[in-house]
């Protein structure tokens, strides 16, 4: 539907009321097009897709500078390609119906100072229903960005949730091939939470190796993940012998805020309860 400049821009009550919202649903989209808390707190980066086939590639650190004499030529540094990984372009939609009275008041309406209680009330219906639109994409992203953690222990599907990690097993797999050593290395950790399976987890994420078979910078704070139910067992777990750690700086705000990190075991342990997390799902 396309409104007309003159009944969004003129200054009576009811282009007023209908300027009024119509941008507060822009401005609501408009954040919800950011990345949402949970692929935020999953560690999702949002990037704009422009080929509908295209490939995501990695390329391998580089190696020492050789040396070289004074009047040597200067060596090509390594530039050798990781592994790559294709997507597939999907997209997601909706859309909310308007009510006969009130699209024909927004094309024809020019004149009148006042505007009936009728079509105040349409004018609102429409923008619950537009935000029951961007809490329904809030929810898509959501669920989406889940997914791609709870079905990451196979790789059934060609692409997305439950596809293969660019060295070809899944994304949490005990056989995670090096490329440039054929090493295997392991980020898979089987067992129920319990303090000897979590010492474990952070084990082997301290250890973990890039491309080149070198060790990778090691986190300051480990994130656990775990759904509601499972929630007062790791504070538990998190809790036994140990306190929270020290309240955190809001950059933002500049306020003091108590954050879910853990000192435990030695290490900083931040624990984020999902709650999308054993939810049904309708697709």
């Amino acid at each position: 539907m396309v409104f007309k400049s003159e009944t969004i821009y003129n200054e009576n009550e009811g282009a007023k009321l209908l300027r009024a919202e119509i941008l507060n649903i822009i401005d609501e989209q408009i954040f919800s097009a950011g990345l949402d808390p949970v692929a935020s707190s999953l560690g999702f980066i949002e990037e704009m897709v422009e080929l509908r086939d295209g490939k995501y590639t990695t390329m391998l650190g580089t190696n020492d500078l050789e040396e070289i004499g004074e009047f040597d030529e200067f060596a090509i540094i390594n530039k050798e390609q990781g592994y790559e990984k294709g997507y597939e372009l999907k997209r997601f939609g909706g859309k909310v119906a308007i009510s006969k009275p009130l699209r024909k008041w927004i094309e024809v309406y020019n004149g009148s100072e006042k505007i009936s209680p009728s079509v105040k009330t349409e004018i609102t219906k429409l923008t619950r229903d537009v935000q029951r639109l961007v809490n329904a994409a809030k929810l898509t992203k959501n669920n989406l960005s889940t997914k791609i953690l709870t079905e990451g222990f196979v790789a059934t599907n060609a692409y997305g949730a439950g596809s293969a990690s660019p060295d070809g097993v899944a994304l949490f797999s005990a056989s995670h091939v090096i490329k440039s050593t054929g090493d295997l290395q392991s980020n898979l950790q089987a067992g129920a939470l319990t303090q000897t399976t979590l010492a474990a987890a952070i084990e082997k994420l301290r250890n973990m190796k890039d491309g080149m078979g070198r060790k990778m910078r090691r986190a300051s704070v480990y994130s656990l993940i775990v759904s509601s139910e499972n929630e007062a067992n790791a504070r538990k777990i998190l809790n036994d012998g140990s306190n929270f750690a020290a309240a955190l700086s809001d950059t933002e705000t500049n306020n003091s805020v108590t954050s879910n990190i853990f000192q435990w075991d030695g290490f900083r342990v931040e624990l984020l309860v999902l709650d999308t997390l054993n939810q049904p799902s309708v697709s």
